[in-house]
């Protein structure tokens, strides 16, 4: 009938979705604590239910909780009548999103002590640091990825330890006497096929020199009363920077 064409108009309006889309009335998904221990989702003190518009599919909780509520499973197929979820405001996290959801999540874990890490599930972490991984070595994102900014956040994972190191401490082949912790630590194994996401951050492929001259920098840089450890450490980088220096032609001198 006519009426129930106007009807039907009315419901595919865009003005009459938007204000569906606005409207608090769905069940968030329920998060494990285990992520929400790390750092919480967005909060609305006004409202414990979420709206469609600006919430994301559960699908995309693990890259992206910090930064928008999360929507139940059962609504990521919705299509009732031709209207989708992005008729409805619900949009893919952006790069710059998930990115920021990352440097949150891996500055918060990398403040953490071994101790706490442990307790938290160490499998866990290794996983979702793996995601963090595969999501930024993504061709189609990794243009996007703001390198002096992650230089600078703890991002490999080593379980063993346990703990989170910035990439600059990396390099992805080491003589087992060149290890200096935290200054310099070889890439695990199973991280191998992330090599061109770490060496953008500042992972090497190996020592020289320069890895050393760098290591001496950081150690000074934190302070000039250095303890035993430090001065030990301090020691060992000065002998092998003069060990890795390149040699001189001297011919070339004279």
């Amino acid at each position: 009938s006519a009426a129930s064409d106007v009807y039907k108009r009315q419901l595919h309006s865009s003005e009459f979705l938007s204000r569906v889309s606005e409207i608090k009335f769905i069940v968030p998904h329920k998060i494990d604590p285990f992520y929400c221990k790390i750092y919480p989702h967005p909060k609305d003190a006004s409202n414990q239910l979420i709206q469609f518009k600006g919430s994301l599919k559960s699908k995309y909780l693990v890259t992206a909780w910090t930064q928008n509520r999360i929507l139940p499973s059962w609504v990521d197929d919705l299509n009732v009548g031709n209207i989708g979820l992005s008729d409805l405001g619900v949009r893919e996290p952006t790069s710059e999103i998930v990115f920021m959801h990352i440097q949150i999540v891996c500055n918060r874990l990398g403040k953490l002590t071994g101790k706490i890490l442990a307790d938290m599930d160490l499998k866990k972490i290794s996983e979702l640091m793996t995601t963090f991984y595969e999501y930024a070595s993504c061709e189609k994102v990794l243009p996007f990825l703001d390198v002096q900014r992650f230089q600078k956040v703890p991002f490999v994972f080593l379980p063993e330890i346990p703990g989170l190191y910035q990439c600059g401490c990396f390099t992805f082949q080491l003589d087992e006497r060149y290890n200096m912790n935290p200054y310099l630590m070889e890439i695990p194994d199973d991280h191998y096929h992330f090599f061109k996401l770490f060496e953008k951050l500042g992972a090497t492929k190996t020592v020289s020199s320069n890895t050393f001259a760098k290591i001496l920098t950081e150690i000074h840089s934190v302070s000039e009363n250095l303890n035993a450890n430090e001065i030990k450490m301090a020691q060992r980088a000065m002998v092998y920077f003069f060990e890795l220096l390149p040699p001189v032609n001297v011919s070339l001198i004279l």
